[in-house]
């Protein structure tokens, strides 16, 4: 029973503790497609950069002067895993003069995508940890019921009843394993 009741709050706290404070993140979507629109409209590739981020290291480094490469850096830094197709992009575009709104239409799609891959990986491993927290309680309701109608000393007799129950354990503690490796995991 307590191995049950440990196995639960595992489950549950495991994934808790690596929850952090919601910060504001860009949407960088928004952000690709704001720079796309500006293009279309007219603006130069450093001016729709700096109108989109005003006031940012970005405008400034696009308002400057300052090579392609930086202002491509800059953005890949923004970015959430460093985007290297932004700096291929920007570079292309500002030596072959070639519109750069497609680039940037075609990066909020992608970002979006894994936006929802994420989403999708989280809600998986939820119900996961929620599969395994019904699971795991099982064996502890049924521990309760036996011990309220004294029904526990039966176990303690039978050598097949005490195997069953180190096998449940044991298969207890492999599937909080389990779904600990799965809660992670989907944290990536």
């Amino acid at each position: 029973m307590l191995l049950s009741l440990l196995c639960a709050a595992v489950v549950l706290v495991a994934p808790m503790r690596r929850r952090r404070a919601g910060s504001a993140v860009p949407d960088l979507a928004a952000e690709y497609e704001a720079v796309a629109a500006e293009l279309r409209r007219g603006a130069s590739l450093r001016v729709a950069i700096a109108g989109v981020y005003p006031g940012s290291k970005l405008a400034g480094l696009a308002m400057s002067g300052q090579p392609m490469s930086w202002v491509a850096a800059e953005l890949e830094r923004r970015a959430d895993h460093g985007d290297q197709l932004i700096g291929a992009g920007l570079q292309l575009a500002a030596t072959s003069g070639a519109s750069a709104a497609p680039m940037f239409v075609a990066l909020a799609d992608r970002v979006r995508t894994q936006r929802d891959i994420a989403s999708k990986r989280r809600v998986l491993a939820a119900q996961a940890r929620a599969s395994a927290l019904v699971i795991g309680v099982i064996p502890l309701v049924i521990g309760l019921l036996l011990v309220a109608t004294r029904s526990f000393g039966s176990l303690a007799t039978s050598p097949p009843a005490r195997l069953s129950v180190l096998i449940g354990a044991a298969m207890e503690i492999v599937g909080a394993g389990l779904v600990i490796v799965i809660a992670r995991r989907a944290g990536r």
